[in-house]
């Protein structure tokens, strides 16, 4: 909880905490409140099954920044993903 208060202190629009919350539903959720397409920058220091989950959640032209596994599985990126990227309207 205090991690989650400093980064909304410091300005990040969108804050998931995975203790509580769904990732994709919240992030799906802010998106639509506030008519997005998609995000731009996904930072993700877990990997594993999230890293695939949250890819469908970028919008054309993402950038994507994977520091680490702390879920203990390295992520297997699928090239159709970023091939046929399209978000839902």
């Amino acid at each position: 909880a205090e991690k989650v208060q400093l980064l909304k202190s410091l300005g990040v629009d969108h804050v998931v905490d995975l203790g509580n919350e769904n990732v994709t539903q919240s992030i799906k959720q802010f998106l639509q409140a506030r008519r997005l397409k998609g995000i731009d920058v996904l930072y993700d220091p877990v990997g594993g099954k999230l890293t695939k989950e949250s890819l469908r959640l970028l919008k054309w032209g993402a950038h994507i920044l994977i520091i680490g596994f702390a879920s203990g599985e390295i992520p297997v990126i699928p090239a159709n993903i970023a091939l046929v990227k399209v978000w839902p309207e």
